[in-house]
């Protein structure tokens, strides 16, 4: 099995708000770390991406308004923002690299989360959210 190494992240960034717990599915963070080597080779310089919201114990999930069966809750999800390039030029290249089966744009909160939930045939779903 891989295991993936922090790289360009530490374990608070990953970490549950409120209570500091923290779920590591390697395969998702593999996707993020591949996302920002994507994301560097795109724009050919280094961007970095910001998670402002990666595992959820089950009380936050609730408190932030989580979807019951949220993949924050399995370490299976990310809300990413960035310093370099703006929410809607990740939620784009989230789409073109292929590396995750969910893409959601929020506008009004100006991140975009993306998940790594196993899809049939591998289709990616994205949309856009005005919350």
């Amino acid at each position: 099995m891989l295991e993936a190494k922090l790289q360009n992240f530490v374990e608070k960034e990953l970490s549950c708000r409120c209570c500091g717990k923290l779920i590591i599915n390697h395969e998702t963070l593999i996707c993020l770390q591949a996302f920002r080597y994507f994301l560097n080779r795109k724009y050919g310089r280094n961007i970095m991406i910001t998670p402002s919201c990666g595992t959820r114990c089950y009380q936050h999930n609730i408190d932030v308004g989580g979807a019951k069966g949220s993949f924050h809750l399995t370490g299976q999800a990310f809300d990413i923002t960035s310093p370099d390039i703006t929410y809607r030029q990740i939620y784009e290249a989230a789409l073109e690299s292929k590396l995750f089966s969910t893409v959601i744009r929020y506008d009004k909160s100006l991140f975009v989360h993306v998940d790594t939930r196993k899809r049939k045939n591998y289709a990616i779903e994205s949309w856009v959210e005005n919350k």
